[in-house]
């Protein structure tokens, strides 16, 4: 099987798909993962070992403010991925995340600062500061959190309206999808981890 089963090359996601499985194989998480996605299962099965065991879902139909559907302490690790900006509390989501993670466990979560409205609910955009601090209050000890985005992108998908840009074999485009100004942020990225001792009601 090739390395680059479930790659994502687009434009917008290549420098935070990179970051986060850096840090995913840096800290050595894997074990139980819960996964909530919107269409990228496999570019982000592909950051932990394969020995991991995944429970996939997507949101909706399963609530992300209401994991009652999964126990407390169950997973060792939860990801989201564009799933925050649709959630009409995601402070409600993140702490559902402390919730289902074992103590030390890990809350992974990614969202947009620059995208038009999509989907049927689309409630918040999150600047690098916001989405850190809503991490830290929220779920624990943030280990890494970034952004990525640059105005030459961010001005071709306004004219353009096209930011699935495949940077393969495009030394342009591999520039602009690795090149970050951080006062004009497209996503953000957050881990944050639980509380060693955290004690779950």
């Amino acid at each position: 099987m090739s390395e680059n089963i479930g790659r994502r090359y687009s434009v917008t996601r290549f420098a935070m798909y990179n970051a986060l499985e850096e840090y995913i194989r840096r800290a050595g998480l894997g074990g139980r993962v819960l996964m909530v996605s919107e269409g990228t299962e496999m570019a982000i099965r592909r950051m932990f070992p394969p020995d991991t065991a995944f429970t996939v879902t997507t949101y909706p139909p399963v609530d992300v403010t209401d994991l009652g559907l999964f126990a407390t302490a169950s997973f060792d690790c939860v990801v989201t991925d564009q799933v925050l900006e649709h959630v009409r509390q995601p402070w409600r989501a993140l702490a559902e995340q402390r919730r289902v993670l074992v103590p030390g466990g890990v809350a992974i979560n990614t969202s947009c600062s620059f995208n038009p409205v999509h989907d049927a609910c689309d409630y918040f955009r999150f600047m690098p500061d916001g989405f850190r601090t809503l991490h830290e209050d929220t779920v624990g000890r943030v280990e890494v959190s970034g952004s990525w985005g640059n105005r030459e992108s961010i001005g071709r998908f306004v004219s353009e309206n096209a930011k699935c840009f495949d940077v393969r074999g495009n030394d342009e485009l591999m520039i602009r999808a690795t090149r970050t100004e951080a006062e004009w942020p497209w996503v953000v990225w957050c881990a944050a981890r639980t509380p060693e001792g955290d004690e779950h009601p």
